[in-house]
């Protein structure tokens, strides 16, 4: 039986969306090039997964809309897809890179999806990119 997607109703905003998913796995990435926070286990590294795991799928559901003002005219912009399949990208790299446990290949897939990210902020949010959520990586 095929599933109708346009039948599903958002129920909550592409932002915190963003700050509960996208940002929580990618700051997971982005640390693992900080003293001492490289994966050594097998289930560190099954963690890394998990996250790149994540920004694939936020990938795509970031293409659906959300709840927020602006979020039904951002899904329709080219470059919102663009910049979504560029998240997804990453992730793809990353759980690659994670899969053959080379800490490098997770580091330049997280360096793509810094590209991406702050590309999309400035384009779509550049006054307020968190709408007052907080986000838990502040250092």
């Amino acid at each position: 039986m095929a599933v109708d997607l346009t039948t599903i109703e958002p129920q909550t905003s592409l932002n915190a969306v963003m700050v509960g998913l996208v940002d929580h796995a990618a700051h997971n990435l982005w640390d693992l090039g900080r003293e001492g926070m490289a994966p050594v286990s097998d289930a560190d590294w099954r963690e890394v997964e998990h996250h790149a795991i994540q920004l694939i799928a936020a990938g795509s559901s970031i293409t659906f809309g959300g709840t927020g003002s602006m979020d039904a005219n951002w899904v329709e912009q080219d470059g919102w897809r663009a910049y979504s399949q560029d998240l997804a990208d990453a992730g793809v790299a990353a759980y690659d890179a994670a899969v053959r446990r080379d800490l490098n290949g997770v580091l330049t897939a997280g360096d793509s999806l810094i590209m991406s990210c702050e590309g999309c902020h400035q384009e779509y949010k550049p006054a307020l990119p968190s709408e007052g959520i907080m986000h838990p990586h502040a250092y």
